[in-house]
């Protein structure tokens, strides 16, 4: 969330009002706009400032203005990045034998016996007496993210243009998660006739993410209550049951246990027609705008029970049975229309 003015309200939104080329729009339009699109960006927080817009600007406002097309020959300019992520700190938890130790005391009597703690110390027997890290055991050290952006600008005196397409792809810290976008601008003036101009913009994006049916609170929820001692995968890779109270998260966000997958479009389109009305005074100009804007988001959600194993005194793998799968869909449809005169 972004915060211009504070936060004057405890139940009202906070949020700052998003104008981007003289169209309010939606904070996702403004948090998915490509850099490279933008032609400045100005804050009003200030009472002044933000009059014009009545009460939309109580919170402060954010105007966008995108690029547009110049006279002259035309430019193709590409730009491209590649970064890493990883978490910027992670918490530190007690192995398996000083956590025997701690549970002994704060029981008050033997839970873990000098010879269990002993193993889980010395690693002789890593199924049985684990030392597990659930933090590192799910979440990669390293998550590639790499965005790509092709403009095209030109024009001459009675049409000039200016074309955006834009790519982004996200990997999660755990496997089976990642983003994907792609979007596209076009911004087009057309002089019509010497007192007539005409501005045609439109702009779009495709997102798609994909999931696991297990939320990210729910990731770190589990991580953080599954203690080193329980043990999250068996040296063939088999994922286990960690007891009967902890479920096995590194199981539930696995391909094997289903997937969430959703998609967005959205389209947002605006028509600027000006004339000029020399005829009156020089200068005097009248101007209508028009935008139409439409939304379609769509989610699909498969659930399944993992596959979960459980060794046996005669050091065979067993495998428990699995619940029943379930099925979720979602789809909206949004339709935003603006005149201005």
């Amino acid at each position: 969330q972004i915060y211009i003015r504070g936060v004057a309200t405890f139940q009202g939104g906070t949020s700052p009002t998003y104008i981007i080329d003289g169209i309010e729009r939606q904070a996702e339009d403004f948090a998915r706009i490509d850099p490279n699109e933008i032609e400045s960006l100005n804050v009003l927080k200030d009472a002044a400032s933000a009059a014009i817009f009545g009460m939309r600007g109580a919170n402060g406002v954010i105007l966008v203005t995108t690029k547009r097309g110049n006279t002259g020959k035309v430019h193709v300019k590409y730009s491209g990045n590649v970064s890493i992520q990883k978490p910027t700190s992670l918490p530190e938890f007690a192995n398996s034998t000083d956590y025997a130790r701690m549970k002994n005391i704060y029981m008050g009597n033997t839970i873990y016996t000098d010879e269990e703690i002993r193993k889980f110390a010395d690693g002789s027997d890593r199924e049985r007496y684990p030392n597990t890290d659930w933090y590192k055991e799910m979440l990669s050290k390293n998550a590639v993210q790499h965005q790509h952006n092709i403009t095209v600008d030109g024009g001459r005196d009675n049409i000039k243009f200016f074309t955006s397409f834009g790519y982004v792809h996200q990997d999660g810290l755990w496997d089976n998660l990642n983003y994907e976008r792609y979007s596209l601008r076009s911004n087009i003036d057309v002089k019509i006739t010497s007192t007539t101009q005409l501005s045609v913009d439109a702009s779009g994006r495709v997102e798609y993410r994909h999931g696991s049916p297990q939320s990210s609170t729910n990731v770190f929820q589990q991580l953080i209550r599954n203690t080193p001692v329980l043990l999250a995968k068996y040296d063939n890779g088999l994922y286990t049951v960690p007891d009967a109270t902890h479920p096995n998260i590194m199981a539930q966000t696995s391909k094997d246990a289903g997937y969430s997958d959703s998609r967005n479009n959205s389209l947002l389109t605006r028509l600027e027609l000006t004339q000029d009305l020399p005829f009156v005074t020089q200068g005097l100009k009248i101007k209508g705008v028009f935008s139409y804007d439409k939304n379609n988001y769509a989610q699909k959600t498969w659930s399944l029970s993992p596959y979960l194993y459980v060794r046996n005194q005669d050091n065979n793998y067993n495998l428990q049975p699995r619940g029943s799968a379930s099925l979720y869909q979602n789809q909206n449809d949004n339709e935003y229309i603006e005149w201005q005169g």
